[in-house]
């Protein structure tokens, strides 16, 4: 799998790479792991413009601060084809600060299905165990280097996507919301065009000297024309940003069922371990 690991003898490291089994491991007394990965990654990320142009990560790199190397792996997986999800940090136990932040492909682990869930469409995979990451510690100097690199993914990559083209992928019905505006956009013209045999029928009826003349008739028939013509364009404007709403939203609500279920999975992984090590413990010993 091409994985890189080295340990840096910073008594205000500690080592969160349990994500992916290493050999070395440095914990010391001064240091804790928060598994959650709940805090946020500072917001002052850096443009991509200004983000280094290197071709791909590497062991020793460094960073002025946990946001450039954020910013900078997600440049460097948009161009090669994934997308990056923040998975474990290390806190110091000195100040509770973060010290230590481990980033990885949004397909890695798997998904456990539920029993409980009737599936009417079937999704798309989003969990395949890949193990592609960087693992990310704050130095001493107040640096932030790459003390770990794995490159090689186990799933195709499509290099140039963005996060938003590949929850579409996963959720192919947002694509169908455009029907919806292609059909409101008949059934109005529809409306408006079946009007048109009774008006022009019933101006053959006019009395020939009424004060309007053929012109005058012609350009009313005109303006109500370009007034209708009006108002269906701003109802396919209308029903555009509606659509582009919805598309948000079902973004925004796949990124929180994504987060969600992985904190439920984290949770029962250390329940289960927590009830081994107790069936462990009274094994050893009976009373």
């Amino acid at each position: 799998m091409g994985e890189v690991s080295s340990s840096i003898a910073d008594k205000d490291i500690v080592d969160c790479s349990s994500l992916v089994p290493i050999d070395e491991q440095d914990q010391d007394d001064n240091m804790t792991q928060d598994s959650s990965g709940g805090d946020q990654i500072l917001s002052a990320v850096p443009p991509l413009s200004v983000v280094r142009r290197i071709e791909e990560p590497y062991m020793g790199q460094e960073f002025v601060s946990e946001a450039e190397a954020h910013a900078f792996y997600n440049a460097y997986a948009t161009r090669v084809g994934f997308v990056i999800r923040v998975s474990k940090l290390s806190r110091s136990r000195r100040d509770g600060s973060v010290i230590g932040r481990a980033l990885v492909c949004n397909k890695e682990g798997f998904r456990m299905p539920d029993k409980r869930e009737k599936i009417v469409r079937q999704r798309a995979e989003t969990r395949v165990g890949c193990r592609a990451m960087i693992m990310v510690r704050k130095l001493n100097s107040g640096l932030w280097s790459i003390t770990k690199f794995v490159k090689e993914h186990t799933h195709p990559l499509t290099p140039g996507r963005g996060r938003r083209d590949f929850v579409y992928e996963q959720y192919p019905i947002v694509s169908h919301t455009e029907p919806l505006t292609v059909y409101l956009a008949l059934k109005w013209l529809y409306d408006f065009l079946i009007p048109l045999p009774l008006l022009f029928s019933s101006s053959s009826h006019l009395n020939p000297c009424s004060p309007f003349s053929k012109v005058d008739k012609k350009e009313n028939l005109e303006e109500s024309g370009h007034d209708r013509v009006r108002e269906l364009s701003q109802q396919l404007a209308l029903e555009k940003n509606r659509t582009e709403t919805y598309k948000r939203n079902l973004e925004l609500l796949y990124e929180y069922i994504e987060e969600h279920n992985e904190t439920v999975s984290k949770q029962i992984q250390q329940i289960v371990e927590s009830v081994k090590e107790i069936e462990a413990k009274e094994q050893e010993n009976p009373r």
